[in-house]
């Protein structure tokens, strides 16, 4: 027993030492031979063999990077170096994934003391393979192998032959390979604490001479650990008797060397297991140890009061710019499975027990922003609100989504994504061709979003006259026809239009080029402005609702029958 707790203490002090020359990072090219210590940065795929030992001593640290082969060549290939260390690495899909070969005699180097430790060499044809030579060339001895993951290696896991010697296999888990460890014409090869489960014969040991303690094994060949029949401890029993993914292992704490994912609390019932939800049904739904029921569905949500479900996509809100109408309420109720509603639509559940959060996503699904609604007690309901044009949102004209996410206070959430559509619109509505026809003013005014009010303003030599409305029922695009006032003729005048639309962007502009016809003092046309009684008559007329026909002249306003009565008396100015 001393002599195997030498060899691991060894081994660990071994690694414990490797690497600290400083190293090179970058990314090396399939096939290069690497003549220094090396640290990758990148992953590989290679048609061949992926990387070359090419000197003495040296260490290749892939710190976690991926040698991806295409089923032929080697994974990392030592020729007949020694003293090198392979790290870190993550090695698949090669004939052999980690070869340490001796040279034949007649060529100098030697495969000895090299250490393979923290590696996952999977799906390979072979994991590990140390060849020695016999016939008087170099040996391949002492080399280390642990801590490693070699599993799903079609042929072997771990193949030691032709006169290898000392070599030593400790703390690795070998499963599910055609043979977990091979060993011929070797010997002195020691094997401790390892987990060989799975493998079509665990150990095939085809030589003798070669020892260990302390291994996880059942199917062998011409091997026992030291004081034992075997291994010294049978390989968990793994079985998924409800096909759910998840194994058990009678009798133990453990899952190392289990085929499936960890310990199923029951595994009759399919819905039990580690990766299960918890649900109303006073079980351990989760394998956690806790039955934890309060899990939450959203029930009801809505976006800036629209009361409409996030499930349909088809009702979109849009926002626009200088208006209340930016500030969207967002509302969400949650029902819990174990708590039920009451006839006022309130939950029963508190609501610490869960939190509700819209995230803000642009069409390509980058997040924006997030919302952190707050719980009501009277209302039963979580709300928050924002504004489009705040500081920290400012949200630009667009496309938008939300997802909502609630979680409960286990840790468990239920999420809806990318749902609920929202629109931007900043631009107000646009006013064009305008003109005069037949002394009636044509005006378009459109806005996709549609026109929630218009109207037309003239001042007249510096006095406001009122504001005409302008009919437009909310529909996205308004041609109006409105008459020319009816006022004697201006020094001056200016028209104006201010329109909104429906999400609030409003817009005020001055009208140019309006050709109206404006009344005068002539109203009976024969030329004659000054002391003309008739004009004034007709005046009086219009002024006393006697005459009907008063040229669009509103005399009935005491301010242009003034205007003719000035004319009359040529104080008009």
């Amino acid at each position: 027993m001393i002599k195997y707790i030498k060899y691991i203490i060894a081994g660990f002090l071994i690694m414990s030492l490797t690497g600290m020359a400083s190293s090179v990072t970058y990314c090396p090219s399939c096939g290069e031979t690497i003549n220094q210590n090396i640290e990758l940065n990148c992953s590989l795929t290679c048609p061949g063999t992926g990387l070359k030992m090419g000197t003495d001593g040296i260490t290749i640290d892939c710190k976690g990077h991926v040698i991806n082969g295409s089923g032929a060549g080697y994974g990392v290939h030592l020729n007949g170096k020694k003293n090198t260390t392979v790290k870190n690495c993550n090695i698949h899909n090669f004939n052999i994934g980690i070869y340490i070969q001796g040279v034949p005699y007649g060529y100098s180097g030697s495969a000895n003391d090299n250490k393979i430790f923290d590696n996952n060499i999977t799906n390979n044809d072979m994991g590990i393979y140390i060849y020695s030579c016999c016939c008087g060339g170099s040996r391949a001895n002492d080399n280390v192998m642990g801590n490693n993951n070699i599993s799903g290696n079609s042929q072997y896991g771990v193949s030691i032959s032709h006169c290898a010697y000392g070599n030593k296999i400790f703390n690795n888990i070998i499963n599910d390979n055609g043979n977990g460890i091979k060993i011929e014409y070797s010997n002195n090869e020691i094997i401790n604490s390892n987990i060989v489960c799975g493998n079509a014969i665990d150990f095939n040991i085809l030589t003798s001479g070669n020892s260990g303690v302390n291994n996880t094994c059942n199917v062998t060949y011409n091997w026992n650990d030291d004081n034992a029949t075997g291994c010294t401890y049978a390989c968990p029993f793994c079985k998924d008797d409800d096909n759910d993914g998840y194994g058990v292992c009678p009798a133990c704490n453990i899952t190392n060397g289990c085929k499936y994912n960890g310990n199923d609390c029951n595994d009759t019932n399919e819905s039990i297991n580690p990766g299960a939800m918890e649900i109303n049904n006073s079980a351990d739904d989760n394998c956690n140890g806790v039955v934890d029921d309060i899990l939450p569905e959203i029930k009801y949500l809505s976006l800036a009061g629209g009361h409409y479900l996030s499930h349909k996509p088809e009702f979109k809100q849009t926002f626009g710019n200088n208006s209340p109408g930016n500030l969207a309420t967002l509302y969400a109720r949650i029902e819990f499975n174990s708590c039920p509603n009451n006839a006022d639509g309130k939950d029963n559940c508190t609501g610490v027990n869960v939190s509700v959060k819209a995230i803000i996503a642009d069409e390509n699904n980058n997040s924006i922003k997030t919302i952190n609604l707050t719980y009501n007690s009277d209302s039963g309901r979580w709300s928050a609100s924002f504004n489009v044009n705040e500081d920290c949102i400012d949200l630009p004209e667009g496309n938008y989504k939300l997802t909502w996410t609630v979680t409960e206070s286990y840790g468990a959430d239920k999420s809806y994504n990318n749902i609920m559509p929202f629109a931007v619109d900043k631009t107000p509505p646009d006013i064009y061709n305008v003109s005069v026809v037949n002394n009636n003013i044509s005006i378009n005014i459109s806005d996709p979003s549609g026109i929630k009010s218009a109207r037309l303003r003239y001042v007249a030599d510096n006095e406001t006259s009122a504001n005409a409305n302008i009919p437009v029922n909310g529909d996205i695009g308004v041609n109006a026809i409105l008459s020319c006032p009816s006022i004697f003729n201006p020094s001056t005048i200016n028209y104006y239009i201010t329109a909104t639309d429906n999400v609030g962007n409003t817009i005020t502009v001055q009208l140019e080029g309006v050709g109206c016809v404006y009344a005068t003092c002539d109203l009976n046309g024969d030329g004659i402005i000054i002391h003309d009684y008739n004009d004034l008559m007709y005046g009086y007329k219009c002024f006393l609702g006697i005459e009907k026909n008063c040229n669009e002249i509103k005399y009935q306003e005491w301010k242009n029958m003034k205007k003719e009565y000035e004319c009359f008396t040529n104080s008009n100015s």
